[in-house]
């Protein structure tokens, strides 16, 4: 059995940066340390290039060293993604094609020639079909998808799907089993044992498992534990091997085609018929439709011309504003506040932004952070 660990970790360009410096210590050093302390482990690793700025601009350069020289000793690979993690459906194409390549950019100048993805991670894995296509043009390989993104899948698997009418390589994440993990109901390597199956071991086939990175030493400190038991499991177990998602692609040779349903690893509803990601664009939440009216009005007036309203948008267009202001069950006013601001001030700043496209820019601003507060209240509300 082959298990592929897949880690994501991230802050947003708004975090603040007693946060960063907690988590970055609660958790990302110690998975480094973790990594280093197994030498055949092997991980894939998606970084945001938000993270790896925050992390270099506060001075963790030791950190990110450690980082660099385990994906050159091959066991950290790295994946692309978009620079400050936005839905990238959300997002006018061009747009999509920036981040991405934004990056690229900003990993490769901090990390060096260490930083070469061949896959791709998107963000809060939320995809549609039109994301697909613009993944293969620039150049990737393979995607991780959430396992709903092909109905009836059974996992694990003993191929490697692809995309239909296309050379894009698909990966589904295991989502049973990595909820399982990180939640904190698998502590144990006997644990993970047991959710496979006895069976299933002793076959030759695959698992991605996909979780935030936060979740060993932040979310969940204890999961330390766990992860170490995982990195080490060949030690213990000879009927599990990790690899990295690459890997996987030389491994199995086999390939299926499939078509991918719209998708993500967030909590969806089904409302009026549609399933909907509602951490990020819930039709009944008035905050989300004013914070889509403001980003909409500053990508229109901040997306050309002036480079520091452009380097505004950028930042401003990241997931978390959204995920802070949907209630379900997350609600930070202070997060709220400084991604709506952002969005405001790429406004503010666009030498191509008329005075009324400025006022409404203030106006919408000031309603999202009323209407929040009526909603969800004044403290924060955590998930």
């Amino acid at each position: 059995m082959h298990i592929a660990l897949f880690l994501h970790i991230y802050q947003p360009p708004t975090q603040f940066q007693e946060t960063l410096k907690f988590i970055t210590e609660r958790s990302y050093e110690r998975i480094v340390a973790c990594i280093e302390e197994f030498p055949e482990a092997r991980v894939t690793l998606n970084m945001n290039a938000s993270l790896t700025q925050q992390l270099h601009e506060a001075g963790f350069h030791d950190l990110l060293s450690r980082f660099r020289v385990l994906a050159e000793r091959g066991q950290v690979e790295f994946t692309g993604s978009a620079a400050y993690h936005p839905i990238l459906p959300d997002l006018p194409r061009k747009e999509i094609v920036r981040q991405i390549k934004l990056n690229t950019e900003i990993n490769q100048s901090i990390l060096g020639s260490a930083y070469d993805p061949s896959g791709f991670f998107p963000p809060e894995l939320a995809y549609e079909e039109s994301l697909g296509e613009i993944v293969e043009r620039l150049g990737f390989r393979w995607i991780l998808v959430d396992g709903t993104a092909i109905p009836g899948d059974q996992k694990p698997l003993e191929f490697v799907y692809r995309r239909k009418k296309s050379k894009l390589l698909v990966f589904p994440r295991e989502d049973d089993i990595s909820f399982r993990i990180a939640f904190g109901s698998i502590r144990t390597l006997l644990g993970l044992v047991r959710a496979i199956g006895a069976a299933e071991l002793g076959k030759r086939q695959y698992l991605v498992l996909a979780m935030d990175g936060e979740t060993f030493g932040h979310y969940r400190p204890s999961q330390l534990r766990f992860l170490r038991s995982l990195l080490g499991a060949g030690k213990k177990d000879q009927r599990l091997t990790l690899v990295t998602v690459s890997e996987l692609i030389k491994i199995y040779s086999d390939r299926r085609t499939v078509s991918l349903a719209p998708s993500t690893w967030g909590y969806t509803e089904e409302i009026e018929g549609k399933k909907v990601w509602v951490r990020w664009r819930n039709p009944d939440n008035p905050v989300h439709l004013l914070l889509a009216e403001l980003r909409s009005l500053a990508i229109a007036t901040a997306r050309v011309g002036n480079a520091e309203a452009r380097g505004i948008l950028d930042r401003a267009l990241n997931s978390d504003t959204f995920w802070w202001a949907s209630g379900k069950p997350c609600w930070h006013p202070g997060m709220v506040e400084r991604g709506a601001r952002l969005m405001m001030e790429a406004v503010m700043e666009s030498t191509h932004a008329t005075l009324g496209q400025k006022r409404q820019a203030r106006n919408l601003y000031s309603q999202i952070m009323e209407t929040g507060v009526a909603i969800f209240g004044k403290r924060r509300r955590a998930c």
